[in-house]
């Protein structure tokens, strides 16, 4: 998934749900922010962004691994913000956040850690 201009919280909602819908859901997805100039999430939406994968957990069952690459510093600092919310679900969701599309791409893939 590709983002570009102003990235809001619908944008986000939608994209999940379009991934739901596709039967993407728990396929490993690159969210390319690199192109995106600014975030229209605020800190409350960024919660509701993660009550919303919640949600989506219960329904469609454990998403695949989530990379996320983000040039700039506001919307960088949001996926940290997201990865870490995502990390108390205690749900063994894999998430990596870094600068590069390279970098995503490279997470994504090394192999599948065992459970």
């Amino acid at each position: 998934m590709r983002a570009s201009g102003v990235v809001s919280l619908d944008d986000m909602a939608g994209a999940l749900a379009l991934q739901a819908a596709d039967g993407a859901w728990e396929f490993d997805t690159l969210l390319d922010l690199t192109g995106a100039s600014s975030s229209a999430i605020r800190f409350n939406e960024a919660q509701k962004l993660v009550a919303l994968i919640r949600q989506m957990i219960a329904t469609h069952a454990m998403p695949g691994r989530v990379a996320v690459a983000a040039h700039s510093d506001v919307l960088y600092g949001l996926a940290r913000m997201v990865e870490i919310a995502i990390s108390t679900l205690g749900q063994p969701i894999q998430t990596f956040v870094g600068r590069s599309v390279e970098d995503a791409e490279a997470w994504l893939g090394q192999p599948r850690p065992r459970r």
